[in-house]
């Protein structure tokens, strides 16, 4: 092991990140069309707002509920160093709950894109 760093420049993190980011999409893709029964219906968020409704909650709450399952395998890997799943696939998969957190949001009007898109983080 070095104690050299991985990404010596803000370039190289990101090209990671772009390919990380590739990969979580290529898996939302795969997976949304076995869940969001698409040949049925056009709603890509059906199986949310159906189970949803089912359990009597709201659909960002289903969701959140489903990713807590990876939030607890990823604090199972920081703490033990191992988790029931691969790392990666945990990470991926917290990455696109988080995004269907937010077509969810937008979904339910909750959140607007247009502020969304325009928040540059300067204030607080």
């Amino acid at each position: 092991m070095t104690d050299e760093p991985l990404f010596t420049t803000m370039d190289q993190a990101i090209e990671t990140l772009d390919r990380f980011y590739a990969h979580c999409m290529e898996t939302f893709h795969r997976k949304n069309r076995g869940y969001a029964n698409t040949e049925v219906s056009r709603d890509v968020l059906e199986n949310f707002r159906s189970e949803a409704a089912d359990h009597a909650v709201s659909m960002l709450k289903y969701a959140r509920i489903l990713r807590g399952k990876h939030e607890k395998s990823w604090k199972t890997f920081v703490n033990h160093g191992h988790a029931p799943d691969k790392p990666w696939r945990i990470l991926k998969d917290r990455v696109n709950y988080a995004l269907l957190e937010y077509l969810i949001a937008l979904d339910n009007n909750l959140i607007e894109e247009a502020d969304v898109l325009a928040d540059v983080g300067e204030d607080n």
